[in-house]
């Protein structure tokens, strides 16, 4: 978190000076809990030094060894059963919130009776030191203040409260990112949680014990910007006033919320801004006796210019004599009005990114037109379409015969550059929860949750959705030991074991269909080229079943997306075969199929217009491929492109109706969920992080709410996410 700052007032500012009221009991509890330097923390946080300790815990800089970086991380000691419950519980609803002004939490969890954060680690210094470094303008002080917030509206947008918003819980980092930090005593919007915080920083009703809302914040919030102003010089009376009204000690008399409060300060310090711009330019004019004063000035765009810079090694003239190269090695005749096609598509989308980030720029920094939260979020949206297109044109570089067939396709299919201009969607999008109890709202994107983490077994190989006495359930094998577990989901998303079977060994497929007469499993051994067939009254005894020949080194058995329909899509790797497979009773019958690109790594299956279809993606390229499947068995491209490589997993889910997906790279923990349509159109709703490393997952729907259940090998960790429509 912070390297600047001493560091009893580190990052998540725990220093003693900050406790008060009922947590400092928890200061000698916390002390007592600390770990030694080299300790391991759930296995991948390896303690490196101890940053600071205070009422809620003990802050230690350490080191992810999984992902090679280095984190904050918070030991904080809960008190019983439910308060452990209520800890994760608001710890994780800090981990989905997605906000560059809010301290990126990586992963929570327990270790022994401590709750452990591991958090985003800043180089940088804090507001309060920042503040202390010189006499700062109103203008200086406002900036970083409206910036701060904004991470407390993602809080409140996400149901927190921060409870103890002060300077010291906001940092400054080197790239001048300002973030709000220290959510240790933050809770679930109103829902009581005592009077733990800082007293000169405290709300009324905090000080009462009350109810707390995001007004409490407002009000802290206030409290340090009239503090901080307190050094500058000429303050205006319209931001006096702002501040005065956020301090109302009637609740109703404040402003109605942190958006609203920022919106004001925005409002002024733009119109001050332009007051100062015409005062500079009437000065300008009288002192040279015109106009022509400017003549010999710098033009003001120029900083703004330099977004051609950004396409190097993307799109750039060295990149196109390599794809060239690489078109006329795999495409032979064809090649040459390929790339032709292909060039002018391209260059005309790099041009018009050039322009829009260029026009974003002027319009903020030049012409003062729009906030720098709205260019934010449109640079934001830009750079994702910038790596779309340098997937794009890295698929390009290892071109083969289907790739520059589709080039000219592919690049037309890159992402619509016009989304980037509505910041209100972009905002919608990146931080609106969804009003389960009021009308519906366009903008409305899901949410997803991680609600439970169980140990299981280790190394397992193979999962699958079967239902276990109505209740969704998830079947789990170990190839190596041929044993199955069955396990039940609880009304409360927790995995139950319910049975465990003996089966053979050498399963590498499990895929559950829908038949006629319920549920169907199937196992095949890849390498032996056999299969079984089982019901929900035969599956205990699978292994006792007549086993029947099918074709070996099959990669991917997929259920079509139809309703009642026990087909399914057999896809061999190696040669791009696809076969279909009709399941009769016990039997499975084959016929051949059309034959797809070789090399695919996830296949996702999806309905959309009834259509059952397919996504294909090769994980090392980032190449994807929509497939719609036609009447009599053959599939037809609908849409190819790229997204970025590395992506490891893909789940079909239905949200509010809608065919929806899950992605996920193992690698990062990057974790997504994108709408799609039936033309391949998808558009990321949701992203954040989970625990990298997860190798299996199985979707099913609790409470008419899709979930997710995933596995991670390597530790035998069972996860439990739900996505909110």
């Amino acid at each position: 978190m912070t390297r600047a700052d001493d560091e009893a007032r580190a990052t998540v500012n725990l220093s003693t000076q900050s406790v008060s009221l009922d947590v400092e009991r928890r200061h000698a509890a916390a002390t007592d809990d600390a770990v030694a330097t080299g300790a391991l923390i759930d296995g991948t946080f390896r303690i490196e030094r101890r940053l600071g300790a205070g009422g809620m815990g003990v802050v230690y800089l350490a080191h992810d060894l999984r992902l090679h970086r280095d984190v904050a991380l918070k030991l904080q000691r809960t008190d019983g059963a439910a308060q452990d419950e209520r800890a994760l519980r608001e710890a994780k609803v800090m981990a989905r919130l997605s906000n560059a002004h809010v301290i990126t939490v990586y992963e929570v969890g327990m270790h022994g009776r401590q709750l452990f954060i591991a958090m985003e680690y800043v180089d940088g210094g804090t507001l309060r030191g920042w503040l202390a470094e010189r006499r700062r303008t109103w203008r200086e002080i406002l900036d970083v203040f409206v910036k701060a917030g904004r991470g407390l509206a993602a809080a409140h947008d996400a149901g927190l409260v921060h409870r103890d918003f002060k300077p010291d819980n906001v940092l400054i980092g080197g790239d001048g990112r300002v973030r709000v930090a220290d959510f240790g005593l933050a809770g679930l919007a109103a829902v009581p949680l005592g009077r733990g915080g800082t007293a000169a920083y405290m709300s009324p009703e905090q000080r009462d014990g009350a109810e707390l809302d995001g007004r409490a914040d407002q009000y802290s919030f206030c409290v340090a910007l009239r503090e901080a102003l307190r050094s500058a010089r000429r303050v205006p009376r319209w931001l006096r006033a702002c501040v005065a009204r956020g301090l109302e000690e009637d609740l109703a008399r404040r402003w109605e919320s942190m958006p609203a409060l920022l919106a004001r300060l925005e409002r002024g310090r733009r119109r001050r801004s332009a007051v100062a711009a015409a005062a500079l330019l009437l000065l300008a004019v009288g002192a040279a006796g015109g106009a022509i004063a400017f003549a010999g000035r710098d033009d003001p765009r120029a900083v703004c210019r330099g977004a051609d810079g950004k396409l190097a090694g993307i799109w750039d003239a060295d990149r196109k004599r390599a794809i060239v190269a690489a078109f006329h090695a795999a495409g032979g005749a064809r090649a040459t009005a390929a790339w032709a096609d292909t060039e002018r598509t391209v260059d005309a989308y790099a041009g018009r990114w050039v322009a829009m980030h260029t026009a974003a720029c002027e319009a903020t920094r030049v012409r003062h037109e729009i906030s720098e939260e709205d260019f934010d979020l449109r640079v934001q949206c830009l750079l994702v379409r910038l790596q779309d297109l340098r997937s794009l044109t890295h698929t390009f570089l290892r071109a083969d015969d289907e790739v520059v067939a589709g080039a000219g396709a592919a690049a037309a299919g890159l992402p619509d550059l016009g989304t980037c201009l509505d910041a209100r969607t972009l905002q919608a999008r990146q931080s609106l929860p969804c009003n389960l109890g009021g009308p519906r709202n366009d903008h409305c994107v899901p949410r997803a949750e991680t609600l439970h983490v169980t140990s299981i077994a280790r190394d397992l190989t193979a999962f699958v959705a079967w239902p276990v006495d109505g209740a969704p359930g998830v079947l789990s094998y170990s190839a190596a030991t041929g044993i199955a577990t069955s396990m039940r989901i609880a009304d409360d998303g927790t995995p139950v074991e319910s049975a465990r079977f003996a089966w053979r060994p050498g399963w590498t497929h499990l895929v559950s269909a829908t038949g006629p007469a319920g549920p169907i499993l199937v196992a095949y051994d890849a390498e032996g080229g056999t299969a079984a067939v089982a019901g929900a009254d035969t599956v205990a005894g699978i292994g006792g079943l007549a086993e029947q020949r099918l074709p070996a080194g099959i990669t991917h058995i997929i259920p079509l997306a139809r309703a009642g329909a026990s087909e399914l899509l057999l896809y061999h790797g190696a040669t791009g075969e696809v076969e279909w497979a009709h399941i009769e009773g016990r039997q499975i019958q084959i016929r051949p199929g059309p034959r797809w690109r070789a090399g695919w790594t996830q296949i996702m299956p999806f309905s959309a217009d009834q259509t059952p279809r397919f996504l294909a993606y090769d994980t090392r390229s980032g190449a994807l491929t929509y497939y719609r499947v036609e009447a009599g068995g053959d599939t037809t491209i609908t849409h190819s492109g790229s997204w970025t490589e590395g992506w490891t997993a893909f789940l079909s889910i239905i949200v509010r109706g809608q065919p929806h997906f899950i992605g996920y790279k193992a690698g990062t923990g990057r974790f997504a969920v994108d709408q799609v349509n039936a033309n391949g159109d998808d558009v990321i709703l949701l992203e954040s992080t989970r625990s990298p490393g997860r190798t299996h997952f199985v979707a099913f729907t609790l409470k008419d709410h899709p979930h997710c259940f995933s596995y991670r090998a390597s530790t035998g960790e069972a996860f439990v996410d739900r996505v909110d429509p």
